[in-house]
């Protein structure tokens, strides 16, 4: 790391990775060369979360309602409708969830694939995708048909979604204080019906673990993570 001219504030916040400027004293020069500091997001993508073995858990609260848990476990490699796949389960109370995604680690991508529960099955064409290599104000679109299977019908959701990434921002939730990536989304959502909706959300991941802290909807009611842990160490 180049020697810097800062000052203790300016120095801790380039320790803390928000955003200051990395300023160095050139050779032969008395002016300080200013190099801008890149917000990317890729700091909140962790591949370890999707290694098969790999279990986590976390607790998080909506608003005023009962705090629920979700635990995770990744079970194999595997292929699903024809595309290779990481299979992993979901269990919120008794209800237990197949998950089904594929990683690009080197992209630093996540796309949900599908899922399937008791009930029925959903997939997604394309893959529902998550990028994490964007620079702070970047965007992508994508749209995408979920079809829903039911025992009795078979139902298709059409989405057209844009996510921004919106720079780092420090959050603190009941689990404690974090380093952030927030994600900002807007959707428009044709239902089976015809009807069209519009949505709007923002998600928290937190840096080098990879999990969300907080989100928040269209009413801007938060949901707070209450505690986690990944492979059975606290985050």
């Amino acid at each position: 790391m180049k020697k810097r001219a800062l000052s203790v504030v300016m120095l801790a916040s380039v320790i803390s990775g928000c955003g200051s400027d990395d300023v160095s004293i050139s050779p032969g020069k008395t002016t300080p060369v200013v190099t801008p500091v890149v917000e990317n997001a890729s700091v909140c993508f962790n591949e370890s979360l999707y290694e098969v073995g790999a279990g986590y858990n976390f607790t998080s609260q909506r608003g005023a309602e009962t705090a629920e848990t979700e635990s995770y476990k990744v079970l194999e490699d595997t292929r699903y409708r024809g595309q290779p796949a990481i299979h992993f389960r979901v269990t919120e109370s008794a209800k237990l969830t197949e998950n089904y995604i594929f990683i690009n680690t080197g992209e630093k991508t996540v796309s949900v694939l599908g899922q399937k529960t008791a009930n029925g099955e959903s997939y997604y064409v394309p893959g529902r995708l998550s990028k994490f290599n964007l620079n702070k104000g970047d965007s992508y679109e994508q749209t995408v048909t979920e079809t829903e299977v039911l025992s009795e019908s078979t139902n298709e959701t059409v989405t057209n979604i844009k996510t921004t990434f919106t720079g780092f921002e420090t959050v603190t939730v009941p689990a404690g204080t974090y380093k952030t990536c927030k994600f900002e989304y807007n959707a428009s959502i044709t239902m089976p019906d015809g009807l069209t909706q519009k949505f709007t959300a923002s998600m928290w991941y937190a840096a080098e673990h990879g999990l969300p802290v907080q989100s928040a909807d269209s009413n801007g009611t938060l949901k707070k993570l209450i505690k986690a842990d990944i492979n059975g160490v606290k985050i």
